[in-house]
């Protein structure tokens, strides 16, 4: 794991972003370092025929659900 500082996510919200470097991708956590709250998660590929794809998550908001469904 690496701490590589600020960074913006997808919503243009400034975190620190958490990288773990892994057999098969590179994944990028975006944290919210006053409340520690998940801003955005992303994958990229590194390895086989889909080097290089890229998978985001942006979340804008999260919480309990009233209800589910």
């Amino acid at each position: 794991m690496t701490l590589t500082g600020p960074v913006r996510d997808g919503a243009g919200r400034t975190g620190t972003e958490l990288v773990f470097r892994g057999a098969v991708a590179t994944d990028h956590l975006v944290v919210d370092p006053r409340t520690g709250v998940l801003l955005e998660t992303r994958s990229v590929t590194t390895k086989g025929s889909e080097r290089g794809k890229v998978r985001r998550t942006t979340y804008l908001s999260s919480g309990p659900a009233d209800r589910i469904g």
